[in-house]
């Protein structure tokens, strides 16, 4: 987990933002761990080194804590067995990796050498190195970047022959795709690059552009011929450009204020996803197990919305007061939720992400960030003056963590939604609002 070189004289190269060539792991200084938390799967070649080990401490905890899955994978072949605080049971005492320390990083499993950084596909050719989140270090890194997101294409450093390690992204031929989303990549996800990282409209009206976009694509008749849709998803992306250029977009939607109906909806829908995501970390024996970061923010949150009252009109005012606060603060400090939508909307592979449809691949993104934001509010109204940007990236870092690496809390937060029949983006917009 250390730093990986980006010289190579293989060929290959990668699309990679610039907070990445900038990373390298912090060992004990970093303020959380990656090997508790979540499951740390094994591929076969490592299991098979692993298990080669004859003698010592070492071999006695692999051959204890790593077992063949029932079901096996490339790169979940094994799995190794958290001890009862979830930690992986091959962490020193100063948290640092035993297996790395005795025999090598070359023995480490793909997952924990690549972490944080991820691989996705982006066509038949094409690769990006992007980094989650979920690491402080690289949390801190991208977050902070006041350059605003950039790629740049840079050796990768994986032998010709040898397999990329894609975590995400679609290997098939964009050009030629039956998928009108793969055939315009490039145009649909610079787009959505683009507005976000606009300032010219508030961060809601950017990501309300967008879904209407994705709204009126989706709406096109999908039996013309190819030619003929892409050429009307590339008019309705040219149409939104220029009314987000020439302001008539801002002007459109100034009329949509906040009001404390907005305000008490707001709060309602975080509440239950935040009461979901709870649940679904609760125990056999009821004990919640959730990242002691994240458990430290959330609480700081409700405190500074004074949500123990249940009071929902009073409540709705806290919230309208610290929102001034807070967006006091992120006028100083745009490119922090600029960062994070944008290395997001990548990590997704946004427009290709999961054979999921335009607007629910845009609703994800829209409900994370209404969840970090919300918090961010509540942590502002707690922490008052003292709030800084140390606190934007402890609570990203130990959301993502939390929600980005959990794949079942969107599809049951769409779920509830469709259920309510509120699965639309008139309901992301009261949201980000």
């Amino acid at each position: 987990m250390g730093v990986k070189k980006m010289t190579t004289t293989t060929g290959r190269t990668a699309k990679v933002p610039g907070y990445l060539e900038q990373f390298k792991c912090i060992g004990t200084d970093c303020p959380d761990t990656c090997c508790a938390g979540w499951q740390v799967d094994i591929d076969k070649a490592t299991f098979k080194k692993l298990r080669n080990l004859d003698k010592g401490e070492l071999a006695t905890k692999v051959r204890k804590h790593i077992a063949v899955l029932p079901v096996t994978s490339g790169k979940s072949y094994a799995r190794v067995k958290l001890d009862d605080k979830l930690h992986c049971p091959m962490l020193t005492e100063t948290m640092l990796c035993s297996i790395q320390q005795e025999v090598g990083a070359d023995h480490l499993s793909m997952v924990c050498r690549d972490y944080p950084r991820q691989y996705t596909a982006v066509g038949t050719n094409a690769t990006q190195l992007l980094a989650s989140l979920s690491c402080p270090e690289a949390a801190r890194l991208c977050l902070l970047d006041t350059e605003g997101w950039r790629l740049s294409e840079k050796p990768l450093n994986i032998p010709m022959g040898k397999e990329v390690p894609y975590i995400a992204g679609n290997k098939s031929d964009f050009t030629n795709a039956a998928d009108y989303k793969a055939r315009n990549f490039e145009l649909l996800q610079n787009f959505a690059l683009q507005v976000v990282q606009h300032r010219g409209l508030a961060l809601w009206q950017r990501l309300l552009l967008v879904g209407l976009v994705c709204e009126r694509i989706e709406a096109q008749d999908q039996t013309l011929l190819h030619p003929e849709v892409d050429r009307q998803v590339e008019h309705m992306v040219l149409q939104a450009k220029l009314a987000m250029l020439d302001g008539s977009f801002d002007e459109q939607t100034q009329s949509l204020s906040v009001n404390a109906n907005t305000l008490m909806a707001q709060q309602v829908f975080i509440k239950r996803m935040n009461d979901e995501r709870l649940l679904m970390s609760r125990s056999e024996t009821g004990q919640v197990r959730l990242n002691t970061a994240f458990v430290t923010c959330m609480a700081e949150a409700f405190i500074g919305l004074e949500y123990e009252t249940g009071d929902l009109e009073a409540t709705a005012q806290k919230l309208q007061e610290a929102s001034v606060r807070f967006a006091a603060f992120e006028a100083e400090h745009p490119y922090i939720l600029e960062n994070y939508l944008s290395n997001t909307l990548a990590l997704d592979v946004f427009p290709v992400s999961k054979e999921k449809a335009l607007s629910e691949q845009w609703h994800d993104l829209m409900i994370r960030y209404a969840m970090i934001r919300f918090y961010l509010i509540g942590m502002c109204a707690t922490h008052g003056d003292k709030f800084s940007v140390d606190h934007c990236v402890k609570l990203i870092y130990s959301y993502s963590k939390t929600v980005h690496h959990n794949k079942n809390f969107l599809p049951r937060i769409h779920a509830f939604l469709a259920n309510e029949k509120l699965n639309s983006l008139a309901t992301m917009a009261i949201l980000v609002r």
